[in-house]
């Protein structure tokens, strides 16, 4: 039982580690963003951002769910979620882009 727990707080830990490490790639980008004005630069970066975030919450959630529960869940790993989210975020930013510069 000790093992077990043990086992479980290596797990999570080494969880919480990836997804620090994984979220910290968007910093500088998120650094920059502060410090740009142009709406369009900062809608493009912002849009980094969140694709940057996105990657580092379904490695993290990927590695849990196989490491702790011994189970795959395919959807995190199909072409379709992991190119689709992230050019949904891209068509999004692109929108709020057209729609800002025509005001």
């Amino acid at each position: 039982m000790v093992e077990k727990l043990q086992a479980a707080r290596a797990v999570l830990l080494l969880s919480l580690l990836l997804f620090v490490v994984a979220f910290a790639t968007h910093e500088p980008l998120a650094v920059l963003l502060a410090y740009v004005r142009e709406p369009v630069v900062r809608t493009a970066l912002g849009a980094n951002v969140l694709i940057l975030a996105f990657f580092a919450i379904i490695e993290t959630i990927d590695y849990l769910v196989e490491t702790l529960f011994d189970a795959d869940f395919p959807i995190l790993t199909t072409p379709e979620f992991n190119y689709g989210v992230p050019a949904l975020i891209i068509l999004a930013a692109v929108y709020l882009a057209a729609a800002r510069s025509h005001h």
